[in-house]
Protein backbone atom coordinates (compact mmCIF):
# COMPACT_ATOMS: atom_id res chain seq x y z
CA UNK A 1 0.00 0.00 0.00
CA UNK A 2 1.16 3.77 -1.07
CA UNK A 3 1.05 5.71 2.03
CA UNK A 4 0.89 9.88 2.17
CA UNK A 5 0.80 12.77 3.89
CA UNK A 6 -1.63 16.14 3.88
CA UNK A 7 -1.41 19.16 5.87
CA UNK A 8 -4.26 21.43 6.10
CA UNK A 9 -5.28 24.44 7.74
CA UNK A 10 -8.51 27.00 8.73
CA UNK A 11 -8.33 30.67 8.67
CA UNK A 12 -10.35 32.14 10.30
CA UNK A 13 -11.42 29.21 13.08
CA UNK A 14 -15.02 30.00 14.10
CA UNK A 15 -17.83 28.59 16.58
CA UNK A 16 -19.18 26.71 13.64
CA UNK A 17 -17.20 23.83 12.41
CA UNK A 18 -14.45 24.93 9.09
CA UNK A 19 -13.05 22.44 7.33
CA UNK A 20 -9.29 22.29 7.34
CA UNK A 21 -8.30 19.54 5.35
CA UNK A 22 -11.12 18.07 2.98
CA UNK A 23 -10.08 14.62 1.18
CA UNK A 24 -12.30 13.06 -1.89
CA UNK A 25 -10.96 9.54 -3.44
CA UNK A 26 -11.31 8.26 -6.68
CA UNK A 27 -13.82 5.96 -7.97
CA UNK A 28 -10.75 3.21 -9.11
CA UNK A 29 -9.81 2.56 -5.00
CA UNK A 30 -10.99 2.94 -1.37
CA UNK A 31 -8.83 4.65 0.47
CA UNK A 32 -7.66 4.83 4.35
CA UNK A 33 -7.25 7.55 6.75
CA UNK A 34 -5.02 6.03 9.45
CA UNK A 35 -3.23 8.73 11.52
CA UNK A 36 -4.64 12.55 12.00
CA UNK A 37 -2.88 15.80 13.95
CA UNK A 38 -4.63 18.40 15.23
CA UNK A 39 -3.65 21.62 16.79
CA UNK A 40 -3.63 25.20 16.45
CA UNK A 41 -0.61 27.60 15.44
CA UNK A 42 -1.26 31.05 17.05
CA UNK A 43 -1.31 32.68 20.15
CA UNK A 44 -1.97 30.11 22.82
CA UNK A 45 -4.69 30.58 25.35
CA UNK A 46 -6.97 28.19 27.34
CA UNK A 47 -9.60 27.51 25.19
CA UNK A 48 -12.08 24.59 23.91
CA UNK A 49 -11.68 23.00 20.60
CA UNK A 50 -13.64 20.34 19.13
CA UNK A 51 -12.20 18.63 16.09
CA UNK A 52 -13.96 15.50 14.15
CA UNK A 53 -13.55 13.34 10.93
CA UNK A 54 -16.82 13.43 9.04
CA UNK A 55 -17.98 11.75 5.61
CA UNK A 56 -18.66 13.89 2.51
CA UNK A 57 -20.73 13.26 -0.62
CA UNK A 58 -19.74 16.30 -2.51
CA UNK A 59 -16.76 19.11 -1.95
CA UNK A 60 -16.86 22.30 -1.01
CA UNK A 61 -14.56 25.17 -1.93
CA UNK A 62 -10.87 25.59 -1.20
CA UNK A 63 -7.27 26.02 -1.68
CA UNK A 64 -5.80 22.35 -3.22
CA UNK A 65 -3.33 20.97 -1.63
CA UNK A 66 -1.28 18.05 -3.01
CA UNK A 67 -0.44 15.45 -0.50
CA UNK A 68 3.09 14.08 -0.24
CA UNK A 69 4.18 10.43 -0.67
CA UNK A 70 5.84 8.85 2.17
CA UNK A 71 7.81 6.65 0.20
CA UNK A 72 9.37 9.23 -2.94
CA UNK A 73 9.46 5.62 -5.29
CA UNK A 74 5.40 5.79 -4.74
CA UNK A 75 3.30 7.61 -7.78
CA UNK A 76 1.27 11.05 -7.15
CA UNK A 77 -1.64 10.08 -4.97
CA UNK A 78 -5.43 10.02 -6.38
CA UNK A 79 -7.15 11.45 -3.41
CA UNK A 80 -7.71 14.86 -3.94
CA UNK A 81 -7.38 17.32 -1.16
CA UNK A 82 -8.43 20.91 -0.08
CA UNK A 83 -7.76 23.24 3.05
CA UNK A 84 -8.81 26.09 4.45
CA UNK A 85 -12.31 26.03 3.25
CA UNK A 86 -14.71 28.84 1.97
CA UNK A 87 -17.46 26.68 1.38
CA UNK A 88 -18.16 23.50 3.14
CA UNK A 89 -18.64 20.20 1.80
CA UNK A 90 -21.69 18.18 1.74
CA UNK A 91 -21.64 16.19 4.81
CA UNK A 92 -23.21 12.89 5.37
CA UNK A 93 -24.68 14.38 9.21
CA UNK A 94 -22.81 11.76 11.61
CA UNK A 95 -19.34 12.32 12.25
CA UNK A 96 -17.17 9.29 12.63
CA UNK A 97 -14.74 10.82 15.44
CA UNK A 98 -15.09 13.64 17.79
CA UNK A 99 -13.17 14.99 20.10
CA UNK A 100 -12.51 18.19 22.39
CA UNK A 101 -9.27 19.60 23.29
CA UNK A 102 -7.75 22.30 24.67
CA UNK A 103 -6.27 25.18 22.33
CA UNK A 104 -2.83 24.78 24.57
CA UNK A 105 -2.78 21.14 23.26
CA UNK A 106 -1.83 19.03 20.16
CA UNK A 107 -4.17 16.24 19.54
CA UNK A 108 -3.43 12.87 17.62
CA UNK A 109 -5.43 10.24 16.54
CA UNK A 110 -4.51 7.40 15.18
CA UNK A 111 -6.29 3.96 14.18
CA UNK A 112 -5.71 0.76 15.73
CA UNK A 113 -4.25 -1.52 12.83
CA UNK A 114 -7.64 -2.92 11.03
CA UNK A 115 -9.75 -0.15 12.43
CA UNK A 116 -8.66 2.33 9.44
CA UNK A 117 -11.34 4.64 8.36
CA UNK A 118 -12.39 3.61 4.90
CA UNK A 119 -13.48 5.92 2.07
CA UNK A 120 -16.21 4.28 -0.41
CA UNK A 121 -14.38 3.72 -4.20
CA UNK A 122 -17.27 6.21 -5.30
CA UNK A 123 -17.12 9.56 -7.17
CA UNK A 124 -17.23 12.82 -4.97
CA UNK A 125 -17.25 10.67 -1.64
CA UNK A 126 -14.29 11.85 1.04
CA UNK A 127 -13.71 12.96 4.59
CA UNK A 128 -14.07 16.45 5.94
CA UNK A 129 -11.40 16.87 8.83
CA UNK A 130 -12.88 19.92 10.87
CA UNK A 131 -12.78 21.84 13.70
CA UNK A 132 -14.77 24.38 15.71
CA UNK A 133 -13.66 26.65 18.93
CA UNK A 134 -16.23 29.38 19.51
CA UNK A 135 -13.45 32.33 21.34
CA UNK A 136 -10.32 32.14 19.05
CA UNK A 137 -10.40 33.30 15.57
CA UNK A 138 -7.02 32.45 14.46
CA UNK A 139 -5.26 29.84 12.55
CA UNK A 140 -6.28 25.88 13.51
CA UNK A 141 -4.13 23.09 11.69
CA UNK A 142 -4.32 19.58 10.63
CA UNK A 143 -2.02 16.82 9.04
CA UNK A 144 -3.90 13.39 7.54
CA UNK A 145 -2.08 10.30 6.83
CA UNK A 146 -3.78 7.90 4.64
CA UNK A 147 -3.18 5.03 2.35
CA UNK A 148 -4.06 3.55 -1.04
Amino acid sequence: MMKYSTAGFQNPMASSYKTQLEMIGATTLRFKLYDVLWGVSGTPADNAMVADIIRITAGGTGTSVTPAALDPADPAATVACEEDSTGEPTTTGVALFEVPMNQRATMRWAAVPGSELVCAAVANEGFALRAKIGTYTGVAEVTAFHEE
